[in-house]
């Protein structure tokens, strides 16, 4: 019996070693977020249990978007009951993007088991840089400022660091703002930087702006040169790119001939040919040109309004340059429908000119006040179809908005548009100016004759009972006397 029981107790633990086995777990370390071409570390720690698991392996699967330089299947051997071991990986991010990296712990008579860990990864910073005001770069008076006042944008997805330094030339003193300036933009992220110069001097003078970013080499206005007023008046709004391939939103500007130039404009002289709306629309000869913003607005009726400015410095007939302010009105049928009858009114301020003489229109308008109100009317305007008027003057009424004309037009009343009723007049009427009167109902041929008699009939009876009444007041009087 004895025997019998060692037997069986002998059995009994052969066939529970002959069930025991090993498992793994495997986890991962988290993984900070990355931009694109960057790399980080991610690591994997795998652990056994229950019993010994021979041939342990740890493997990463990667998606489309990231890489690794490293194997990614990774021995680790026989790992015995309560071991663990870690294996690593240097992963790049090669595409902006939230991805999934899996990896899966491996080995002889066990389950594999897998374990998961999110890396994103965001696109490099982009740095724009768009001017919101810039200095005057026409007269200057020694003791007056001006203003440079710069906008820095991070379009892109990750942060970088943007530094920005102006160096004014030794007639100007910054009397506002840090002359360097350093700072961290994360993406989507925007800062503004604004100084104040003074002229200390009678020449001109030079503004230098030098702007850098750990990310990418943004474009923007390197330099602006501003007259002094003991020298020549400059252009408004005028500068050196320095590049151009710029996001920057600044003035448009056709770079101006030299002196030397066989293109070069001659000084307009006395007596000149004028300039013709011809002149400033034929690009040969722009010698110079500054575009501002526009202003956009729409009506109820569906009708686009569009108002543009621009400082021209373009070649008359005679070869002579002539500055000019150019400005140019538009409006659009936004509708499905055609729209009749479309007034378009412009008030001028009294700054651009005081008289409407003083300016030259390529579409003569309706002249409401001549100080000038004036109004074009579009007779039919169709579906997506646009009217353009072209207005100009040589010459500023006040010629102090001149230097800063960049900031004035951001002040410019915007041009009205509506869609009017008929203006036609009704018979008999006096018609609308501008418009036929319209005659009233004819008599009747032949009738011209019956109405002088009748109106000598009329007078005939009228006689007759004036007679009948005088005779029957006679005859009563005679009755009775």
């Amino acid at each position: 019996m004895n025997r019998l029981s060692i037997l069986l107790a002998s059995l009994l633990l052969l066939a529970a070693g002959a069930s025991a086995t090993g498992s793994l777990s495997v986890s991962l370390s988290s993984l900070d977020a990355i931009t694109v071409g960057d790399s980080t570390t991610l690591t994997a720690t795998v652990s056994a249990s229950g019993d010994s698991v021979t041939n342990t392996q740890l493997s990463v699967t990667l998606p489309s978007g990231l890489s690794t330089s490293d194997s990614t299947t990774q021995s680790i051997g026989t790992l015995s009951a309560g071991q663990q071991s870690s294996k690593s990986w240097s992963i790049t991010g090669n595409t902006a993007g939230s991805y999934t990296v899996t990896v899966t712990a491996t080995g002889d008579s066990v389950t594999a088991q897998t374990a998961n860990a999110t890396l994103t990864v965001s696109s490099p910073g982009v740095i724009t840089v768009t001017t919101q005001t810039a200095p005057i770069t026409s007269t200057l008076a020694n003791g007056s400022s001006t203003s440079l006042s710069l906008l820095f944008s991070n379009t892109g997805g990750s942060s970088s660091t943007v530094t920005a330094t102006v160096s004014p030339s030794g007639g100007l003193t910054i009397t506002s703002g840090n002359a360097s300036n350093s700072f961290d933009l994360n993406g989507g992220q925007s800062a503004s930087l604004s100084w104040t110069v003074q002229m200390g001097s009678t020449s001109n003078q030079t503004l230098a702006v030098s702007i850098s970013s750990t990310t990418n080499t943004p474009s923007y206005t390197s330099s602006y040169t501003i007259t002094g007023s003991g020298t020549t008046t400059g252009t408004p709004g005028t500068g050196t790119d320095t590049n151009t391939s710029s996001t920057t939103t600044k003035p448009a500007s056709t770079t101006p001939a030299t002196g030397g130039s066989p293109n070069a404009a001659t000084p307009a002289a006395p007596g000149a040919p004028g300039l013709t709306v011809a002149d400033i629309e034929n690009p040969a000869n722009i010698v110079k040109k500054v575009d501002y913003a526009p202003s956009v607005s729409t009506t109820p009726e569906g009708l686009q309004v569009t108002k543009a400015a621009s400082y021209v410095e373009a070649k008359n007939s005679s070869g002579a340059a002539i500055p000019a302010y150019v400005f140019n009105v538009g409006v659009k049928n936004m509708t499905s429908a055609p729209l009749t009858n479309v007034k378009v009114r412009e008030t001028i301020p009294k700054a651009i000119a005081s008289d409407v003489s003083q300016i030259t229109f390529k579409d003569a308008p309706r002249v409401i006040t001549a100080d000038p109100v004036v109004e074009w009317t579009v007779d039919k305007l169709g579906p997506g179809e646009e009217k353009k008027f072209v207005y100009f003057v040589t010459k500023l009424a006040d010629q102090s908005i001149a230097g800063s004309f960049d900031t004035y037009v951001k002040t410019l009343p915007a041009s009205q548009a509506k869609v009017s009723p008929s203006e036609e007049a009704k018979p008999g009427q006096p018609a609308a100016q501008g418009k036929p009167a319209v005659p009233g109902p004819k008599p009747e041929a032949g009738s011209n004759w019956l109405l002088a008699a009748g109106g000598v009939a009329g007078l005939l009876v009228i006689g007759v009972i004036i007679a009948a009444i005088l005779f029957v007041v006679y005859w009563f009087f005679l009755r009775h006397k």
